[in-house]
């Protein structure tokens, strides 16, 4: 994966009307969290050839991703539902599966979370920022 195009998901809405992204700003906007840090720590792989870093998520993500949820949730926007594992995609249509792994950790300051565009293209995805959310401090 280009370094430009690792995220950590907090949710996946998929489809979203154009007209509707100011009212989803206007959600995600009164999300308030504090800065902390996620520790990346292990390797794991899904099928089909997904290859990610992940860790434990730190109570402070556990609650941003749910206070995430439930603004997107408090204006009626659909969003996937599946349980909150924290990771980043390291590649994809991986040939092997990779051994899960501790590795040295890797220390990710959170101080913001954006809203992000995902557009498919035949290279694979590409990411536009639409809105950028600061923490309170």
């Amino acid at each position: 994966m280009p370094v430009e195009s690792m995220h950590l998901t907090l949710a996946f809405l998929g489809p979203t009307p154009r007209e509707r992204i100011p009212e989803l700003r206007a959600a995600l906007g009164e999300v308030e969290f504090s800065p902390f840090k996620l520790v990346l720590d292990r390797f794991g792989h899904w099928e089909p050839g997904i290859v990610w870093l992940g860790g434990d998520a730190p109570p402070e993500l556990e609650a941003l991703a749910h206070d995430v949820r439930e603004a997107i949730r408090a204006y009626d926007f659909s969003f996937d539902r599946k349980r909150f594992k924290p990771h980043v995609t390291l590649l994809r249509n991986a040939r092997r599966a990779a051994q899960s792994q501790t590795v040295k950790p890797l220390g990710w300051p959170v101080d913001r979370f954006l809203l992000v565009e995902s557009v498919t293209e035949s290279a694979g995805a590409r990411y536009h920022i639409l809105a950028e959310f600061p923490c309170l401090a």
